[in-house]
């Protein structure tokens, strides 16, 4: 009787695992997809070099992700690196402080706004603690380009990117760390096809 239900307990408790492996994968990968069908079909209506000044605001978060303190430090981290690619590419590009409204330039300025519309990036402790049943790391990234001339929205595409749950486990973290880096070089590659 008791070897019966220890059969029973292991085959629960890897159900269980199984379980927690694959749940929340399925919706995240589903939007990924989406997003990056969208991004091929959603080229900007205007060249962003026929602009003459390039205006970045600091990246908002979702309300139900704003207020983890980690997401806060993410959307630090994807503000820095996307500020010295935006200048890389645009040397005079400005970045606007938080509350701070764009300027009320004569010239024709590319107003640049980042929201990450869904994040999820496990920490080093997790990692080490709970290793891949921590789950995948991932981030969607809105970005709003707008023509102050106009008024008018020019591109609104979404970037994704995923930390693979066992990449993750096998990295102690450096893969879902990683994952920040990845969504800017998405932005970047889609602002330099549209330059």
């Amino acid at each position: 009787m008791s070897k019966s239900i220890i059969k029973i307990s292991v085959t629960c408790i890897l159900a269980s695992l199984c379980l927690l492996l694959t749940s929340g994968c399925s919706s995240t990968e589903k939007k990924a997809k989406k997003v990056q069908k969208a991004l091929v079909a959603n080229p900007s209506s205007v060249k962003f070099g026929n602009f003459k000044r390039v205006e970045l605001k600091p990246t908002t978060i979702a309300k139900e992700h704003a207020n983890n303190k980690a997401n806060k430090k993410s959307a630090a981290t994807i503000d820095s690196m996307m500020q010295d690619q935006f200048r890389m590419m645009f040397p005079k590009a400005i970045s606007l402080k938080e509350n701070q409204s764009y300027s009320k330039s004569a010239q024709r300025t590319l107003q640049v706004e980042p929201h990450i519309e869904n994040i999820r990036i496990i920490s080093g402790a997790a990692r080490f603690w709970v290793g891949a049943m921590a789950g995948n790391s991932d981030i969607i990234l809105k970005v709003t380009y707008r023509d102050s001339s106009t008024g008018q929205v020019i591109a609104n595409p979404q970037f994704s990117s995923k930390g693979n749950a066992w990449a993750g486990g096998w990295s102690m973290g450096a893969s879902d760390n990683q994952v920040r880096d990845n969504v800017v070089r998405e932005v970047m590659g889609y602002t330099q096809a549209n330059k």
